[in-house]
C-alpha cells in the first residue's frame, strides 16, 4: 500500500469508528488493531487523535454537504426535497449529529470550536436553509438558520446510534408534519 492508501484507510477508519461510538469511546489503538498497523503509524500521519478526529469530521462533513447540496438543488417540490435530504441523512449518511456537536465542543477549543460550526453551517445548515428559502410564505419572524437549525434538531432523533427501529415513512411524516403542522 502507498502512504496515500495507508493514510485513506486511517481515515475510513476511524470515520466508522468516531461516527458510531464517539471521540471519547474510539482510541487510535483501535483503529490500528482494526487496519492490522502498529498504533505509531496513525502518529506518523496525524499528529494527534485531535488532528485526526478533525480531520474526519472535515471530511466527512464536506462529503455530506455535497451530498445535500445535490439533493438541494434538484428539480422537485421542497418537500419532496426536504424528504431526501431527510432520507439521506438517516439512511446513508451513518451520522450521529448530537454526539458529534457534543464531542466537538468538549475536544476542541473556542477558536477550533467555531471554525468547526462555520464548516458545519456550511455542510448542514446551508442546503436546508436554501430549501428552506423557497417556501411559500415562511415565516418572516423567524431566520432561514433557526428554521433548519429546529429542523435538524427534530431530525436528530432519527439519527444516530437509536434503540428505536424508524421507517422511511416515520421520516416523511416528520417532514410533512414540520412542514404542514398536524392539522388536516
Amino acid at each position: 500500500m502507498t502512504n496515500k492508501d495507508v493514510r485513506q484507510a486511517i481515515l475510513m477508519t476511524a470515520t466508522i469508528y468516531f461516527m458510531r461510538d464517539g471521540y471519547n469511546k474510539t482510541s487510535t489503538r483501535q483503529i490500528a488493531d482494526q487496519l492490522g498497523i502498529k498504533q505509531p503509524v496513525i502518529y506518523y500521519y496525524f499528529k494527534n487523535k485531535v488532528n485526526l478526529y478533525r480531520e474526519v469530521l472535515t471530511n466527512y462533513s464536506q462529503e455530506i454537504g455535497e451530498h445535500l447540496g445535490v439533493i438541494a438543488h434538484k428539480d422537485s417540490s421542497v418537500e419532496e426535497r426536504l424528504i431526501a435530504m431527510s432520507l439521506y441523512l438517516v439512511n446513508e449518511s451513518h451520522i450521529n449529529l448530537g454526539q458529534m456537536m457534543h464531542d466537538a465542543m468538549e475536544v476542541f477549543g473556542n477558536e477550533d470550536h467555531a471554525e468547526m460550526f462555520q464548516m458545519w453551517h456550511h455542510s448542514y445548515f446551508a442546503p436546508f436553509e436554501g430549501v428552506f428559502d423557497q417556501v411559500e410564505n415562511v415565516r418572516a419572524d423567524i431566520s432561514l438558520t433557526n428554521i433548519s437549525r429546529h429542523f435538524l434538531r427534530i431530525l436528530t432523533a432519527y439519527l444516530g446510534d437509536s434503540h428505536m427501529p424508524t421507517s422511511d415513512q416515520e421520516i416523511i411524516e416528520t417532514v410533512q408534519i414540520f412542514m404542514r403542522g398536524i392539522s388536516a
